[in-house]
């Protein structure tokens, strides 16, 4: 069964939960405790929470999932900008080009005449690439 298999029999579960809270919180208003014990309806006020809290237990997990980084360092020249995308070209050491997003700040101030920079930069697992940092090596001061 697929991710998406998964979700949807998560999102079902969740549906019926509290469609069967609802009943019987309105059987439980007419004092109707023959259909659904007194005990059941006792049990079933922590609907609501354990709803709530898996909810926000699979959105932490898809925030954290979405925004995992790896953060990878290189010494590489800047081949070209463009401001209107936000975007910057570096090529690094073994001559790979890597497009980047950064802001508009640091696009002014890049050179684009094959000086030298250390570059750190941010990959999450949706394969875009953000500009962390910046600087000149330490000989070219």
């Amino acid at each position: 069964m697929g991710k998406y298999g998964k979700r949807a029999i998560v999102v079902l579960a969740g549906i019926w939960l509290w469609i069967f809270y609802i009943f019987q919180e309105e059987l439980s208003r007419h004092g109707l405790y023959t259909i659904i014990s007194y005990n059941i309806h006792e049990i079933a006020s922590v609907i609501p929470f354990l709803c709530i809290g898996i909810a926000a237990v699979i959105l932490i997990g898809l925030y954290i999932k979405e925004n995992s980084k790896g953060t990878t360092t290189v010494i590489a020249s800047v081949e070209s900008v463009d401001d209107q995308n936000g975007e910057i070209i570096i090529i690094d050491a073994a001559g790979q080009k890597i497009t980047l997003q950064s802001p508009e700040l640091v696009n002014r101030i890049i050179e684009t005449d094959g000086q030298k920079y250390i570059i750190q930069y941010d990959d999450n697992s949706s394969g875009i690439r953000k500009l962390r940092m910046i600087s000149l090596p330490e000989n070219q001061k």
